[in-house]
């Protein structure tokens, strides 16, 4: 079954690369559902010694929630794109079987070699579905994607450098005993965080976020928030032991960067008016809650022990709600009643609204925060970014029923919906984690949306809106991304000042350095340079 999770998505990409879509059309969905039973399949591994420096593949109990998100989602997302995608078909599923290459092998590699190998084919393909409609927002879009992407994999290469100049190509579980003392990571552990944070959306580093979810379709942004920005937190998992925190300082300093993120991001998407930026806002969001989960779980082993089934509930629970959302933008979801129903569902589940998946993790999340002896007021923050959750969905609603469409409710989104609301309780009860609501953990979850009635009810008939500058940041975002000088220099005389205009001898050297092979090569030997050094250092 391994090898099938591994070999399908790449043999079908290459068929695909010769114009077989067509043919194989009905098999494209299925190229991700063997992953679902290695999801549930307790301890498979295979030893794949003739390959690189010999790989080892599996489940365990970091991957199994990772792996039935990555079947589920990526599976119904499959089913809804056959429909969806009408134009350049053969780059679409290229690129988006060559992701799900990746990403299986980055979820089930159990060594290090095996899973940056499998992260930076994921991280390059994802670049080919964001890029696909080739307008000029999407060109924009892409290419702060996979500039900040290549920020992320030399900061991540360099870490696993360092790391392997040590210890080889190490078993991932190993690590934190291999390492043994705190500041054994050194520079190679904060450049891991760093790498990693770029693919999970962390605050700063989540701009692209934003930018690539409106002008993607829709199947390929649920994927891209549902489950793609999910490998970035795995990394941290499987690359962060612990033991490389050693004290309070850098612990508190992740909760706080992580509710920064939260409140920060809900705000800013009060600010926009496309559905899908809405959405992508709310998943920078719910990723600084993630962090805030990942910093409990580094202030000790037993903490991570703790709170890995916890964040593998709530990965459940935030992927399959929010690729739902993003499916429906595509599926006039407030055409109907019923539709407007089956919206509602994943929005208030992410809301934290009682019996819904959301609720379960958040509950399962404050009792982890309180037992890893973090400050009170951790717990508190934390459960008051429900309120600022609930006003940035009630925005989504709003914005939804202004442009209602006319397009059919897809049945992928409709099982997708209901898959969301029942999957993380079924988890969480073969785990032991699901338990009845209590009257406090009702309140608890009631509180935050009557408190954001209570404000969108006085916004709405006060006429109030929010002031000009409170959108800057989002403003800046999307001017700074618009800037030339991410193109060629060629191509961006006009906003350099008159004085400082390059000359002829300049641009036409910029040409030849902004060429692909140029740049390609300037890279390769920019990472081997680096890599001599971190390993003559070690």
């Amino acid at each position: 079954m391994i090898q099938l999770a591994l070999s399908l998505p790449l043999l079908l990409a290459l068929a695909c690369l010769f114009g077989l879509q067509q043919r194989l059309r009905w098999l494209l969905p299925a190229a991700s559902l063997p992953v679902i039973a290695l999801a549930v399949l307790q301890e498979s591994r295979l030893e794949l010694d003739w390959l690189l420096f010999g790989l080892t593949v599996g489940g365990d109990a970091a991957n199994r929630p990772l792996l039935l998100l990555l079947g589920l989602a990526w599976s119904l997302a499959a089913w809804h794109a056959l429909d969806y995608i009408g134009e350049r078909q053969r780059s679409f599923w290229f690129f988006w079987l060559l992701t799900l290459s990746g990403i299986s092998l980055t979820f089930l590699a159990q060594d290090a070699v095996g899973f940056y190998c499998g992260y930076a084919v994921m991280g390059l393909a994802a670049y080919g579905l964001i890029l696909h409609n080739r307008s000029d927002d999407a060109r924009r879009a892409g290419r702060v994607y996979l500039i900040l992407a290549l920020v992320g994999e030399v900061l991540i290469i360099s870490g696993l450098f360092q790391l392997g100049a040590r210890f080889g190509n190490f078993p991932l579980a190993d690590l934190g005993m291999l390492l043994g003392e705190p500041d054994g990571f050194g520079l190679a552990g904060w450049c891991l965080l760093v790498g990693f944070a770029v693919k999970m959306g962390t605050l700063p580093l989540h701009i692209w976020l934003p930018l690539a979810h409106p002008v993607a379709p829709a199947p390929a942004s649920a994927i891209l928030s549902g489950v793609i920005v999910k490998a970035g937190l795995l990394g941290w998992l499987r690359l962060l032991p612990p033991e490389m925190f050693g004290a309070s300082p850098p612990v508190l300093a992740l909760i706080l960067l992580g509710l920064t993120g939260a409140f920060y991001a809900a705000l800013m998407g009060l600010t926009r008016s496309e559905p899908k930026a809405v959405l992508a806002w709310s998943t920078v969001s719910q990723l600084g809650l993630i962090l805030v989960l990942f910093a409990a779980a580094s202030v000790s082993e037993l903490e991570r022990a703790l709170l890995l089934p916890v964040i593998g509930i709530w990965v459940l629970h935030h992927g399959l709600n929010k690729a739902a959302l993003f499916l429906a933008t595509a599926c006039a979801p407030t055409l109907t009643r019923w539709r407007l129903l089956l919206l509602a569902l994943p929005a208030l589940s992410i809301a934290g609204v009682p019996l819904t998946s959301g609720s379960l993790a958040k509950g399962l999340a404050k009792e982890g925060i309180t037992q890893a002896s973090l400050p009170d007021w951790t717990v508190t923050v934390f459960g008051l970014s429900s309120v600022t959750t609930a006003l940035l969905l009630w925005h989504l609603l709003t914005r939804l029923r202004q442009n209602p469409g006319d397009a059919r409710a897809h049945p992928a989104w409709v099982i997708l919906t209901l898959l969301a609301l029942v999957v993380p309780w079924l988890w969480a009860a073969q785990l032991g984690l699901a338990s009845s609501p209590t009257l406090a953990s009702t309140w608890d979850g009631i509180w935050p949306l009557l408190l954001a009635g209570a404000i969108a009810l006085a916004w709405q008939r006060s006429g109030w809106r929010l002031p000009q500058w409170a959108g800057l940041p989002a403003f800046t975002l999307e001017r700074v991304s618009r800037l030339k000088a991410v193109r060629p220099l060629a191509f961006s005389q006009s906003w350099l000042p008159r004085q400082v205009q390059p000359g002829p001898a300049l641009l036409r050297l910029e040409r030849q350095l902004a060429r692909v092979p140029v740049v390609g090569l300037g890279l390769l030997a920019l990472l081997l340079g680096l890599g001599l050094i971190l390993i003559a250092g070690t």
